[in-house]
């Protein structure tokens, strides 16, 4: 998981829909860690 947060961070945040699709399964990843 901490590798492709990486990947996003450093690719632009212009990377169009596939950027937002990658920050939406990180944060829903993020709230799964969160609640378990």
């Amino acid at each position: 998981m901490t590798s492709s947060i990486s990947g996003t961070r450093l690719l632009p945040p212009s990377t169009t829909k596939t950027g937002i699709v990658i920050r939406k399964r990180s944060a829903e990843t993020k709230k799964r860690g969160v609640i378990a």
